[in-house]
């Protein structure tokens, strides 16, 4: 949550819910399908009636058939984001290992073919975040083998064959585990460090560029507390300043080639590394080159906008003020004419000189806020390019936007386009624009998975609601009554249009 203040000042405190990188829970997802199929396997395995003791057939189809449904709920929570990562992480393989022992318990104890549920249960902690559960997984398995070797066996364990087999496969199992945590980790960084480029290059302002640099810089090097201050007075802050002494601190300068933008303080528990050091240069050069793009485009535009401020002030005085000269002298010429007549045409000269002067200011009016057809053919463009499943539109054919309401609208319907596809897995989206007095709506409506109970807008449509309030409009985000998620945005045609 993000808590604003009257200063430049922004402290962002830690949700309650972890940002989730893109590749994590499909990471998960694909363990959970794994886990389904193996569990498959096993019941029709058992259903034949092979690797299962003489008269221990019905309790084993009974174990395998929860194993099943372990599996296919596991696998159904991690697709449906019903269950957060963190907690499904840690909890999935004591589920795996429990549900093994009851296997394994019925279906011929140590001597069972499914004691490689075991490693299952050990080598999957290799693809989740935390870096102790392959150690701790590993000692759960081998204990709940040496408590199944203690219960009555079909055939006696021979106390150095349970030794040799159960080091040699777990030693396996913990290095398999292990070898996939260190490329899970690695793959966590080059997505994140992905993601946080792209999250950048779609920054327009350098206090956007800082917030994002600032919470992905963060999550990446995992700071118990965070500071970027920009040399123009924007300072974000994450996470709490440590009280006690001795805790780690690093402060790293935001710079590209020989320009300073600013610092990066930070601190955590643990000691900062040279490949700690290594990754936050790379963010900072990242963070430098969006801060040095961003003050590029304002420049650009101060620049384009000094020379249209010209452009306009040489027109009005080469067609309006000289208008207006010309009018004040027939006016003072009208003053000293005694005829009636005469006075007569003298005023309907005045007359004639002040419509031609308001149809020139209209005209310059309309070239400095042009008005944009919002057509279908447009609408339909952006759809085709980035809506592969069915779609379908209802735009009125009379609504014009003003440039900046238009291109608030049309970042709505990329966002949300996108947030269908991605997030939504929707196959089929409605588009609708319409106008009431005043008022118009714009609606998109998707047949995804919707937005969940508790509805939160990410960083896009954050970003969205921001310049469509500074357009005078309006966003938010509702789930449908059947299924699905409607992007909503209102504008009020009479409010600001910059």
């Amino acid at each position: 949550m993000l808590e604003l203040g009257n200063n430049s000042a922004v402290s962002v405190r830690e949700p309650a819910r972890r940002f989730e990188l893109f590749h994590e829970r499909i990471l998960a997802e694909k363990v959970a399908i794994v886990r389904l199929l193996l569990a498959i396997a096993d019941l029709a395995v058992i259903a034949l009636g092979y690797g299962v003791p003489t008269g221990s057939t019905p309790a084993a189809l009974v174990a395998a058939l929860l194993f099943v449904v372990y599996a296919a709920l596991s696998w159904y929570a991690v697709r449906s984001e019903r269950v957060q990562l963190d907690y499904y992480q840690l909890v999935s393989p004591l589920f795996d290992i429990l549900m093994a022992s009851l296997l394994v318990v019925v279906t011929g104890g140590f001597h069972s073919p499914f004691n490689l549920w075991f490693l299952f249960a050990v080598v999957g902690t290799g693809l989740s975040r935390f870096r102790y559960l392959p150690v701790a997984t590993t000692a759960a398995a081998i204990v709940a083998q040496y408590l199944i070797t203690r219960l009555p066996q079909p055939q006696p364990v021979d106390t150095e064959a349970f030794i040799a087999g159960t080091v040699s496969r777990f030693a396996l199992a913990a290095v398999i585990a292990f070898i996939s945590a260190y490329l899970t980790n690695l793959s966590k960084t080059l997505a994140l460090m992905e993601q946080t480029g792209n999250l950048l290059g779609n920054t327009v302002t350098e206090r956007d560029a800082s917030r994002v640099f600032l919470w992905q810089t963060a999550t990446l090097i995992e700071l118990s507390y965070g500071k970027v201050s920009i040399d123009e007075g924007t300072m974000f802050e994450v996470g709490t300043v440590a009280t006690e002494t001795g805790v780690p601190r690093r402060t790293w300068q935001i710079t590209l080639g020989s320009e300073i933008f600013g610092e990066l303080v930070g601190e955590r528990p643990q000691q900062f590394s040279q490949k700690d050091d290594t990754l936050v240069e790379i963010m900072c050069e990242r963070a430098a080159s969006a801060l040095a793009r961003i003050r590029m485009a304002d420049d650009l535009i101060s620049a384009a906008a000094s020379e249209e401020r010209e452009r306009i002030a040489d027109e009005l005085h080469d067609t309006y003020l000289q208008t207006l000269a010309a009018l004040d002298m027939r006016a003072e010429a009208a003053r000293h004419v005694e005829s009636h007549k005469a006075l007569e045409a003298e005023l309907l000269d005045i007359k004639r000189i002040a419509r031609e002067a308001a149809a020139q200011a209209r005209q310059v009016i309309q070239r400095v806020t042009p008005r944009l057809l919002l057509g279908r053919e447009r609408i339909e463009r952006i759809i085709t390019e980035r809506w592969k499943g069915e779609w379908q539109i209802k735009v009125s054919d009379d609504i014009s936007l003003s440039v900046g309401q238009w291109r608030s609208l049309e970042m709505m319907l990329r966002e949300g386009l996108n947030n269908a596809r991605k997030h939504g897995m929707a196959t089929r989206v409605f588009f609708t624009v319409e106008q009431v007095g005043e008022k118009l709506t714009a609606k998109l409506e998707d047949n995804g998975k919707g937005a969940g109970e508790v509805i939160a807008l990410g960083y896009g449509l954050q970003r969205l609601r921001s310049i469509l309030n500074e357009q005078g409009g309006m966003l938010h985000l509702e789930n449908r009554e059947y299924r699905g998620t409607a992007l909503i945005a209102e504008i009020w045609m009479g409010a600001k249009s910059s």
